[in-house]
């Protein structure tokens, strides 16, 4: 039987059944296996990879959860993905799909359309066969500051942020009538930190969450209420300020930098070159 050719409509099709991709284990330093999602062949930068199928709650149904159920409201807030209705959810680890995908500072795949009742992910590098499928989870970590809780970040990137999420700070003061409010600050180094890994690692996922940060941030959290709106010509300087120092400690650190990277970064802010 001739073989067909490797086209976009048989990558979508092979994605949506999770073919060529597998479940596989890696040892951490503590010696803890961690379960993930490996390649089954080689995939070229934007090529399907996998599917993430699961129950799709509806806004309604989802936001319900927060009282019915917090527990489950807390996992397809951190592990559901969006669909067009509402957050699609997959807890069987057992099964095969993009569910499985862990979370790298320097992702080699990213999220892509909604096809066939499934979100598919696509390959953002090469990836060899046998190579682990990660992706960049985007948590902002609002929740986690406010809980003083982060979730430690085990991917094998070059560079490591050492946190999944943002490791913001959250405020508290009392207010004129004795009540605390509270707000989250972004640390100047946490800035910075994120933009050596994007750097180091070729990538623009820690700037996107950046940005994500400053968007989330004006939301009001249940008991909270926000010390100090967003400045945007502020928050543009501490990034730019950030982005200048990045730039300069990358280049001392003991591993390749993406200059790629570099001038994208440069251009945004309106750096000066000579750091």
């Amino acid at each position: 039987m001739k073989k067909q050719p490797w086209t976009k409509k048989n990558q979508t099709a092979a994605a949506l059944r999770n073919e060529h991709v597998r479940i596989g284990e890696r040892t951490l330093d503590d010696g803890t296996r961690l379960r993930g999602l490996y390649a089954g062949k080689n995939f070229a930068p934007g090529e399907q990879v996998a599917s993430y199928h699961g129950r799709v709650f509806s806004r309604e149904e989802f936001f319900a959860l927060h009282d019915a159920d917090p527990g489950l409201y807390e996992r397809v807030s951190e592990y559901g993905v969006e669909a067009p209705t509402g957050h699609q959810y997959q807890p069987d680890t057992d099964v095969v799909g993009a569910h499985l995908t862990n979370h790298s500072c320097g992702p080699n795949t990213k999220w892509g359309d909604f096809e066939r009742g499934a979100r598919l992910i696509e390959a953002t590098k090469p990836i060899a066969t046998g190579e682990e499928i990660t992706i960049h989870y985007g948590w902002v970590g609002l929740k986690s500051a406010m809980e003083k809780r982060w979730h430690t970040c085990a991917c094998t990137a070059p560079y490591c942020t050492k946190t999944i999420e943002l490791k913001l700070e959250y405020i508290e003061e009392k207010s004129s009538d004795g009540s605390l409010q509270g707000g989250p600050f972004l640390p100047p180094e946490e800035v910075t930190n994120r933009f050596i890994a994007d750097i180091v690692n070729d990538t623009n996922v820690n700037e996107t969450v950046l940005h994500g940060y400053a968007q989330n941030s004006a939301s009001l959290y249940k008991g909270a209420q926000i010390i100090t709106g967003i400045d945007n010509l502020a928050f543009f300087e501490k990034l730019r300020d950030a982005a200048r120092i990045a730039i300069r400690d990358a280049a001392s650190l003991p591993m390749n930098t993406s200059s790629r990277r570099i001038a994208q970064i440069v251009h945004r802010y309106e750096l000066d070159r000579a750091f």
